[in-house]
């Protein structure tokens, strides 16, 4: 459980730490701001009118950003492990990116209490075959992994989970 504030006095001693726990914070409220977004989207799903931004985005910059929001959920013994900056810069919608993350990270978070949780990214390049080829894949298709020290999931109950 991470700290919050007035819990923790000798926290926020300096101006730097209270600077840090601010910007925590905002990035918390920005974060619920996204979650009430997200439940409006929800009927824009459900109705087929849904628009998906296309934003230039760096999915290493979203990892960090998505674990900055749940970071409070994080063990003390534990430590994050992000993709490398400017690994694989894409079109797309951050916002509904973040929260995929911001679930899978905060899943890992809430088993791992010592270790690592580590992100990796897996892009696969797709060639459109009705586009001129300009050298440069037209899509990519991205695999995010992440990974932790946590206990993992019993066999048995695998099969019940996955199949």
């Amino acid at each position: 459980e991470g700290p919050s504030v007035g819990a923790e006095p000798d926290l926020l001693d300096s101006e730097e730490a209270q600077l840090v726990e601010l910007q925590s914070l905002l990035g918390t409220c920005l974060h619920l701001s996204q979650l009430l977004n997200n439940v409006l989207d929800i009927s824009k799903v459900l109705s087929g009118t849904l628009a998906l931004d296309h934003v230039e985005t760096d999915l290493a910059v979203e990892c960090v950003e998505a674990y900055n929001a749940i970071k409070y959920l994080v063990a003390p013994a534990v430590t994050f492990v992000p993709p490398e900056d400017g690994q694989l810069c894409v079109l797309g919608s951050p916002r509904h990116l973040r929260q995929g993350l911001i679930n899978l990270l905060a899943n890992a978070a809430k088993w791992t209490q010592e270790g690592s949780i580590t992100v990796k990214l897996f892009p696969t390049f797709i060639r459109s075959p009705e586009l001129p080829d300009s050298g440069r894949p037209q899509t990519v298709r991205v695999h995010f992994q992440v990974c932790d020290t946590g206990p993992g999931i019993p066999a048995a109950q695998q099969t019940q989970l996955f199949g």
